[in-house]
């Protein structure tokens, strides 16, 4: 029976590991959503500046 115990607390450990790439990959695509947008409001403002 310990070995089953071990099993399912490799599942479990994995399965937190799991979460949190999980969370890192949704903040990593959130920053680049925020990059975007300032690249985007950077060149507007640029394009708007005159010389």
């Amino acid at each position: 029976m310990s070995k089953w115990r071990e099993l399912l607390q490799a599942s479990e450990d994995r399965g937190k590991g799991l979460g949190e790439v999980k969370d890192i990959l949704q903040f990593n695509e959130q920053v680049d959503k925020v990059q975007d947008w300032i690249r985007e409001k950077v060149g507007k403002w640029l394009a708007s500046c005159t010389y």
